[in-house]
C-alpha cells in the first residue's frame, strides 16, 4: 500500500476445506460481518471456526452439500464474536451470500438452497418447493438462533437471491434470478410472470426483486371500565394489543371518539395501554383504539365500543305558588332519565322561607331507564307577627345520584 491509505488488518477464515467469502457488511462499531461458502465447489470444511452457542454450531446434515456460514469479527479482526454455519441437507450456496445488518445487530442474509430442510421460522413459505429455492435468513443478535427464515419460489427452476438491503422501517429488499415460469409475484406487480421462463425452445432467466415486512399482524381491543356511565363520571378505557406471534407491541394507542380524538396512552408491558376522562358528554359515543404500530408489529384499529352516557333531569310545576302566611302548598317534580339512565336519586329542598318548611315526598325516587318519576313538595309558612313575612322566595329543589347533581327553582309568594 502507498500514499495515504494503510492496511488496518487481513485475516484468513476458513476450515480444511475450500472456502469462500463472498458477503460482508461492518456496525458501527467497527465488528465485520461476513457470510460465504464453507466448501466452495468442495466438499463442506467440517472444521469451519464456529463459536458456542452459534446456532449450528457444527457442519448441518453430516456435512452433505455446501454450507453456508455467517461469521462476525471483533473490530480489530482478532477474534471472533459469532461464528455458526446455516444451512440444512442440501448446497446452501449459489456463489452470492448478501449480507445486511439491522440498528439492533441482527443479520439478514439471502442467497439459495436445494436443503428440504433448511431453518425456518415466521416463514412466509416453510417448505422447499420443487429442488430449489431462494432464501431469507435473519438471525438474532447473537447469532443463538433465527428470528426469521424463509424459503422463496415454486420450485420449477432455480431461484437465487443475489442480494440484500433493508430500509428504515427494517423492510426487506432482494433481488435475484430466476428460470420459474411460476415465480410467486403479488397482485399489481409491474412483471407479473416470466414469458420466457416458460419457453421450451430458448428458456432464460429473469430477475426478480421482492420485499418482505418482518412486522406481525395485530388486533386490538378496547374495553370500558364502566358503561353505561353517566354524565361527569370517570371513564377509563383500556386497549389490548394482541400480536400474531411473539413479542410485545410497544409505542401508543390512539383513543377516538368517532372522528375526535380523546388523548393516548402508552403500551405497558402487558401490551394494554388506558386513557381516563371525565369529559364525555351525554349520549352515545363511537370509542375506538388505534394502535399505529411499531418497527416488528404492524398497527390495527379496534372494533367500535359502544358508551353511553346517562343523565337525568329535574324539573319543577309550578313555576310560581301564592300563598298566605300560615298556609301550605305543594310542588310536583319530575325527574327524566336521558340516555336510558338508571338509579336512585335522592331529593332535596333548600331555601325554605323564615319560619316555614320545605319537604320532599318521597325523599328519593328510582328511574328505570325510560318513564319518568315524580315526588311531591310541601311548601309551609308560619302565621302572625313572627310568622313568615311576605315576600318572594326562591326555592330550589335538588337531585343527586352521587357526585352528578341537578337543581331547579321556583317561586313562592307569600301575602
Amino acid at each position: 500500500m502507498s500514499g495515504a491509505a494503510s492496511l488496518v488488518y487481513s485475516t484468513l477464515l476458513g476450515g480444511s476445506g475450500e472456502d469462500a467469502a463472498l458477503g460482508a457488511a461492518v456496525d458501527s462499531a467497527g465488528n465485520a460481518y461476513v457470510t460465504g461458502n464453507a466448501g466452495f465447489n468442495s466438499a463442506p470444511s467440517s472444521d469451519f471456526p464456529t463459536t458456542i452457542g452459534a446456532f449450528q454450531a457444527s457442519c448441518p446434515s453430516s456435512c452433505l452439500g455446501d454450507k453456508l456460514f455467517v461469521t462476525k469479527l471483533n473490530p480489530t479482526a482478532t477474534g471472533l464474536a459469532y461464528s455458526t454455519y446455516l444451512g440444512g441437507n442440501g448446497g446452501d450456496d449459489e456463489n452470492s451470500n448478501p449480507i445486511a445488518l439491522d440498528s439492533s445487530g441482527r443479520a439478514y442474509i439471502a442467497g439459495g438452497t436445494s436443503s428440504s430442510n433448511f431453518p425456518t421460522a415466521n416463514a412466509i413459505q416453510s417448505s422447499l418447493p420443487g429442488v430449489s429455492s431462494a432464501f431469507v435468513t435473519v438471525l438474532n443478535a447473537s447469532a443463538s438462533g433465527v428470528d426469521f427464515s424463509t424459503y422463496l419460489g415454486r420450485g420449477q427452476a432455480q431461484a437465487v437471491a443475489t442480494g440484500i438491503a433493508l430500509d428504515g422501517s427494517d423492510n426487506i429488499y432482494v433481488p435475484g434470478y430466476t428460470g420459474d415460469p411460476s415465480f410467486p409475484t403479488t397482485l399489481g406487480a409491474f412483471q407479473p410472470a416470466c414469458a420466457k421462463c416458460s419457453n421450451p425452445n430458448n428458456r432464460g432467466n429473469a430477475g426478480f426483486v421482492f420485499k418482505i415486512s418482518l412486522q406481525l399482524t395485530t388486533t386490538t381491543s378496547v374495553v370500558s371500565s364502566v358503561n353505561p356511565s353517566v354524565f361527569g363520571q370517570s371513564v377509563t378505557f383500556t386497549a389490548t394489543v394482541t400480536p400474531s406471534g411473539s413479542g410485545t407491541p410497544s409505542r401508543k394507542v390512539t383513543f377516538m371518539d368517532g372522528a375526535s380524538t380523546l388523548g393516548t396512552g402508552t403500551l405497558n408491558s402487558s401490551a394494554q395501554a388506558t386513557f381516563t376522562t371525565t369529559a364525555l358528554t351525554v349520549g352515545s359515543h363511537s370509542i375506538t383504539a388505534i394502535y399505529g404500530g411499531d418497527a416488528s408489529f404492524v398497527g390495527s384499529t379496534s372494533a367500535v365500543l359502544s358508551q353511553v352516557v346517562s343523565d337525568f333531569l329535574i324539573a319543577v310545576a309550578p313555576s310560581s305558588r301564592t300563598v298566605k302566611a300560615g298556609k301550605s302548598t305543594t310542588y310536583t317534580l319530575t325527574l327524566t332519565p336521558v340516555s336510558g339512565f338508571t338509579g336512585t336519586i335522592s331529593l332535596s329542598c333548600s331555601a325554605a322561607p323564615p319560619a316555614g318548611t320545605c319537604s320532599v315526598s318521597p325523599a328519593s325516587v328510582t328511574l328505570n331507564g325510560t318513564s319518568n318519576s315524580t315526588a311531591t313538595v310541601t311548601v309551609t309558612t308560619a302565621p302572625g307577627r313572627k310568622g313568615t313575612p311576605k315576600g318572594t322566595y326562591t326555592l330550589t329543589f335538588t337531585g343527586a345520584f352521587g357526585t352528578l347533581q341537578h337543581s331547579t327553582t321556583a317561586n313562592l309568594v307569600v301575602n
